[in-house]
């Protein structure tokens, strides 16, 4: 039975996904978009850069490319979810069994031939590189010990690059699936059949009275009797079936690991308060290139699983179905709904739960993944983090990466899809660390739903519907007096850097915090806010409630829209009244810090008696917090290397993708300009020989020396008719920031360029040259279609006129001094 949204548990007021928009929020939305000067088709300016992204989601770029598509992909999403709740079972009595057995052992039919079928050393170089993708470095477990307890040989060496890692993905076969629908509805009748008496027999793994086993075909099982039973490590049964009692089941079942020949591995738990416990990872509800599924159809069960558990899929599948009951699931890395290559899904039926995961979880999406977690009634606490530190960025915060979260690997590999969908009116409390509750990062998406109650949302950084660095996020709460909490952001609705974030709260009386949220645009990105109706309280500090920011020469969009009742704002937003933040910021609202000492710092060490490769490694670290003083001392002494470190750098990381790699670079070039000119300019009469991102960092380089003697060999480059549009778009900013009028030209015939892009970035250069002559481009421009088009070449005629009023007053000044003091007349 499909969830039907409109028909609540209970009645829900506030608007809720699929329900029209109010009237006067269109016009209020309308009227927001007027006081700017700019259309609704104008927020969905290109946002899509990274072109060459592997294995990007189409419902992920069209989050990212257009925001008012958030709320229909959410209500998409929710419209698919099974209500396991209303199920009716599909066969009679012990028929269920043998309907079981025969899905499963079809499952594993196709994962053995699918698994036979992969070249040889393939199996074993997926299952060493992705599932250590979601531990961290601070994670106890001994994954390669792990597989080579099953048999496998862990493919050791060097860390994967990118490139490798997103080919070795896109070679993953679609994962083998099973209907938790159909294994369900056999649960359900299993529980109402007759069974003959329960024996007393000895079987591996198994303690207690049992039904009937069977050790014969593909698939093994074994049917535990009504009273405590327990089931350990070497239970061989692929098929766990009990009938009843408080049972206890150990490491590792319902986990399937199909490499080392667990392809399934099923749980039916009928009855019964029941202890689910297990340190091994690989348990609960997860498959690895297997099906893994736990399905519990009442009592109060405690659950506790390490890494890779209770609904989760790496390559395969993996689900968890708790029907009833006031529960308690605690789980390591990558759990309670997750996906990478695969499915995760974790549902709770019922009763005031308590769940906690420490690191990539609670509807968490990966690489072609999807991760869902789904509540259907209850007040529950999910927690989400307090393990691994945020370090070096927040040290003290830990990540939490979960709670209707998508991530990718930047800058090459897309992420996937992650919901957290709770329902009913339930006052739920929902608390992260950094990442989560409906955000993402880098091509993917995140979304969190909450149907109504009194809801508690709090995290660290980068929470509450943002996207971050190309990615989309979503939260829509649809009624309850809520609080909204984020230490720092983006956060509330907010991105930053090509993205979008959408969050709607459908009614209620509601408090908002955070320091940079509330619809904060940065780095190019577009937001919207929307409160429905309510006695709200919005705190912020840092930017937001309507605040789009300027970045790499254009600017990105904002919209804040709260439409009834009496509010109070700290920030730029005020009651019943409407406000701009920045030029293409906008908000409508319809009727003391105590200075620290300073931190201390780690030991700098002997930058000095460094090689190389270990001295760009420490000047390539984050430059923050007590590593702040190391680090910069490193990069000085790079730079103090002169022309030896310039080679080395060029030589062995000039197709870098790291950020931090260029800054230390930049630093190094810096105090080098001679040699690294002479080299650069010499790498450019080869650049057919580089890489694609060879020649874009070198164009790069080249234009952060703002030095005029490498126009004219970068203007050459233009002449090209192969260029691509990306290194194109590289070559217009380098001539842009060596400020050489004799490349006005150059630049002006390219400002009728098909890509927007390339358009854009003619006008930012143009800004940069800030020679008159290309005023009449710049106003040609300033009517594009593109918002970032148009207001990068708003900013350049801005900078043109400043530019001309700074000659004018100092032309002016000359010619008084020139007039000698009037003084002797």
């Amino acid at each position: 039975m499909i969830l039907q949204l409109t028909a609540a548990v209970c009645m829900i007021l506030g608007l809720q996904p699929g329900d029209p928009w109010p009237g006067d929020l269109d016009a209020a939305f309308q009227e927001a978009l007027d006081s700017i000067c700019i259309y609704r088709e104008q927020l969905d300016f290109d946002r899509h850069w990274a072109t060459s992204v592997h294995m990007a989601d189409s419902s992920v770029l069209m989050g990212i490319q257009r925001i008012e598509s958030l709320p229909l992909i959410l209500e998409e999403s929710l419209g698919v979810l099974t209500d396991y709740r209303s199920l009716e079972s599909r066969q009679e009595g012990l028929q269920a069994l043998h309907v079981a057995v025969t899905l499963l052992e079809e499952a594993d039919s196709e994962l053995r031939e699918m698994l036979e079928g992969m070249p040889p050393g393939r199996v074993d170089s997926l299952v060493s590189a992705v599932p250590t993708l979601w531990m961290s470095e601070e994670d106890p477990l001994d994954w390669g010990g792990t597989l080579a307890g099953w048999g496998i040989a862990a493919v050791e060496g060097e860390e994967m690059d990118l490139d490798t890692l997103a080919l070795l993905l896109e070679s993953c076969p679609p994962p083998v699936t099973v209907s938790p629908e159909e294994l369900l509805s056999c649960a359900l009748a299993l529980r109402e059949a007759d069974w003959p008496d329960e024996l007393s027999v000895t079987l591996p793994g198994v303690t207690g009275t049992t039904a009937t086993f069977c050790f014969d075909g593909p698939v093994r099982y074994v049917v535990g009797g009504r009273g405590r039973n327990t089931y350990n490590e070497d239970c061989p049964f692929e098929l766990i079936i009990d009938l009843g009692g408080d049972d206890l089941y150990g490491d590792g079942v319902g986990g399937a690991f199909g490499p080392a020949g667990r392809r399934v591995s099923v749980v039916m738990d009928l009855d019964g308060d029941d202890r689910y416990s297990s340190t091994a990872p690989v348990s609960q509800g997860c498959g690895i290139m297997g099906t893994g599924g736990v399905i519990d159809l009442a009592g109060d069960d405690t659950w506790s699983a390490g890494d890779f558990s209770q609904g989760a899929g790496i390559m395969g599948q993996g689900f968890l179905i708790d029907l009833e009951g006031d529960d308690v699931h605690t789980a390591g890395t990558f759990a309670q709904g997750a996906g990478c290559m695969g499915t995760g899904l974790f549902y709770d039926g019922g009763g005031d739960d308590l769940r906690r995961v420490d690191l990539f979880g609670q509807g968490f999406g990966g690489p072609g993944g999807r991760g869902t977690l789904v509540d259907m009634q209850g007040s529950d606490c999910s927690l989400a983090g307090f393990r691994y530190s945020h370090a070096p960025l927040l040290p003290d915060d830990n990540q939490a990466m979960s709670q209707g979260f998508g991530m990718g690997l930047r800058p090459l590999i897309a992420g996937g899809i992650g919901l957290m969908a709770d329902f009913g009116s339930g006052n739920d409390t929902y608390r992260a660390g950094v990442f989560g509750q409906g955000c993402s990062y880098f091509y993917s998406l995140g979304m969190l739903y909450d149907q109504g109650g009194q809801d508690s949302y709090q995290a660290a950084q980068y929470s509450q519907g943002s996207g971050i660095h190309l990615a989309a996020g979503c939260l829509w709460d649809g009624d309850g007096d809520d609080s909204y909490f984020s230490r720092n952001g983006p956060a509330q609705g907010s991105a930053h850097d090509l993205s979008t974030g959408f969050l709607v709260d459908g009614g209620g009386n509601d408090w908002y915090c955070s320091d940079g949220g509330q619809s904060l645009s940065l780095t190019n990105s577009a937001t919207v806010f929307i409160d429905i109706s309510g006695n709200d309280t919005y705190c912020g500090r840092g930017g937001g409630q309507g605040d789009a920011r300027w970045s790499r020469g254009s600017s990105g969009a904002a919209l804040f829209i709260d439409l009834a009742d009496s509010d109070f704002y700290t920030g730029c937003g005020a009651d019943s009244t409407f406000w701009t933040g920045g030029d293409y910021g906008a908000g409508i609202d319809l009727a003391a810090t105590t200075p620290g000492g300073l931190e201390p710092q780690d030991p700098i060490g002997d930058p000095g008696s460094l090689d190389l490769d270990s001295l760009f490694s420490v000047a390539s670290e984050w430059e923050v917090g007590p590593n702040r003083d190391r680090v910069l001392a490193h990069r000085e002494e790079l730079a103090a290397r002169g022309r030896e470190a310039v080679e080395y750098l060029l030589e062995e990381h000039l197709g870098t993708l790291s950020g931090l790699e260029v800054r230390a670079m930049e630093l190094a070039f810096g105090e080098n300009t001679e040699d690294v000119l002479e080299l650069l300019l010499g790498g450019l009469d080869r650049i057919d020989s580089l890489t694609t991102r060879e020649g874009g960092n070198l164009v790069y380089f080249l234009g952060k020396l703002e030095d005029l003697r490498a126009a004219a060999p970068l203007e050459g480059l233009l002449e090209r008719d192969s260029l691509s549009a990306g290194l194109t778009v590289g070559v217009v900013r380098a001539l842009g920031e060596t400020g050489s009028t004799g490349s006005v030209p150059a630049v002006v015939g390219l400002a009728s360029h098909p890509s927007e892009r390339v358009r854009r970035e003619c006008a930012v250069s143009l800004g940069l040259i800030c020679d008159t002559s290309s005023a009449e481009t710049l106003d040609l421009l300033a009517v594009d279609q593109s918002l970032a088009v148009r207001s990068a070449a708003e900013r350049a005629l801005e900078m043109l006129e400043e530019a001309a009023a700074e000659a004018a007053a100092a032309a002016e000044a000359e010619a008084d001094a020139g007039t000698g003091g009037g003084e002797g007349e």
